[in-house]
């Protein structure tokens, strides 16, 4: 009995709670409701008859792989075309989808128009869902200069000079789009304040040319899969970018850092190729020294390499401090070729990384040639403050990682400063992030 008032008082403040947020504003709910994902704000909307419509005011359309997930071509369709019909807000300030436009051509240029005239600042636009075709965008897309993040996949879209929305983009990421050396050139002369462009298998790039002096924002130059890029040529405030290469050729990656190699602070570097090639009659590694390189990130997917290919590039990166290497279960390759060239020059290596502080390693499957170059990292970098390895340790054989970590708390240590640090996660606050990343 004497419980009972106290429970009725808990009720009670409990739903004085909820009349309060209900009595809020109509302005405010709806300024509250047009920035969440427009897949909650439906879904918020349903909770009560007041907020069932306050999606209408959705400025963040994401019709995006997420959005369809659980929904036929067909019910997609008609969910976004009604969405677009109601909708009430004067402005959009992200606009995403990902749809197969081979028998709604008309359809989805009418929702293009709708983004466009809601003045859309963030443009997102896939049709790489089980096409193949491009689809040719409206040549008014960029006509009314709201539009500043553009991201398009699998598209053509002819660029013209005079477009004035070109000057407002600041970034630009184009995947599978038909676009010619020219469509770049109107980019970058137009593009005033573009802080990154990205350009992933554009196989229509043969010769890319980089004319970037006046782009005083311009920092992040990304290159995926251009397999038909066989020049490049650079002329930009080089102390300020960050350059990503991403599976192209070993020469075009040469004759990058020939250019970079004096300037770039950060490089991000996957799947281009680390062994050693025989060259005039024998081994020979890539040809590069990077004097200024101080922070490398190494994503280790798909190259052929070992332990030995890898020491050889870091040692020519005298001034590196910190050093991200992502494995994702990747697997050394270390047969004969490892045994007959390889292993005993890397034993034998007499380097020391003398700035090197920080090593953070990430997806470690345990291997034994991972260990002997963390091991080889230990026991060379003479300054190293920190290494952390990032393990799920709730998804990992108990014994393996604590056989691994007896190794390596038991190795020998160049720096007595040294300290192991395991992690969870990499998103854990105490982990060492790097300065900049593109993926």
């Amino acid at each position: 009995m004497s419980q009972q008032p106290q429970q009725k008082k808990t009720k009670t403040d409990h739903e004085s709670a909820n009349s309060n947020a209900i009595n809020l504003a109509d302005d405010i709910l709806e300024n509250i409701f047009s920035f969440l994902p427009i897949k909650e704000a439906v879904r918020n909307g349903i909770l009560s008859r007041r907020f069932r419509k306050s999606w209408i005011w959705n400025r963040c359309l994401d019709f995006d792989k997420e959005f369809a997930s659980g929904l036929t071509r067909e019910e997609f369709i008609n969910i976004v075309d009604q969405i677009l019909k109601l909708h009430a807000a004067p402005k959009v300030n992200t606009f995403r989808l990902f749809i197969n436009p081979i028998k709604e051509f008309s359809m989805v240029r009418e929702w293009i128009n709708f983004a466009t005239m809601k003045e859309v600042e963030e443009l997102d636009l896939d049709f790489s869902a089980g096409n193949t075709n491009y689809m040719l965008l409206p040549h008014h897309l960029l006509k009314n200069g709201s539009v500043r993040v553009l991201k398009l996949s699998l598209c053509a879209f002819i660029l013209y000079p005079s477009l004035n929305g070109l000057r407002s983009l600041t970034t630009v990421v184009l995947r599978q789009v038909d676009l010619s050396e020219k469509s770049i050139e109107i980019v970058l002369n137009n593009c005033l304040f573009i802080e990154l462009l990205e350009l992933t298998k554009c196989r229509r790039l043969c010769h890319l040319n980089i004319s970037a002096q006046n782009l005083r924002r311009f920092r992040i130059l990304k290159v995926v899969d251009c397999s038909n890029l066989l020049y490049v040529d650079i002329d930009a405030p080089t102390h300020s970018i960050i350059l990503g290469i991403y599976e192209i050729s070993t020469e075009i990656f040469s004759y990058l850092f020939s250019i970079f190699s004096p300037f770039i602070p950060v490089i991000e570097w996957d799947r281009v190729g680390l062994a050693l090639r025989y060259s005039h009659g024998e081994l020979r590694g890539m040809d590069i020294c990077l004097q200024n390189l101080t922070e490398f990130q190494l994503l280790m997917e798909v190259s052929y390499c070992n332990p030995y290919d890898v020491a050889l590039f870091l040692r020519n990166c005298p001034c590196l401090e910190r050093l991200f290497m992502r494995l994702q279960k990747y697997s050394f390759s270390c047969g004969a070729y490892w045994e007959m060239h390889a292993k005993q020059p890397f034993q034998e290596m007499d380097y020391w990384f003398h700035h090197l502080k920080h090593v953070q390693v990430k997806g470690l499957s345990f291997q034994k040639h991972e260990l002997l170059l963390i091991k080889f990292l230990l026991a060379k970098a003479s300054v190293l403050e920190t290494l952390d390895l990032v393990i799920p340790t709730r998804k990992v054989n108990r014994h393996q990682y604590d056989e691994m970590y007896y190794q390596l708390n038991n190795s020998f240590r160049a720096s007595p400063k040294a300290k192991i640090n395991v992690f969870e996660s990499p998103n854990d606050r105490r982990c060492l992030h790097p300065i900049h990343t593109m993926s």
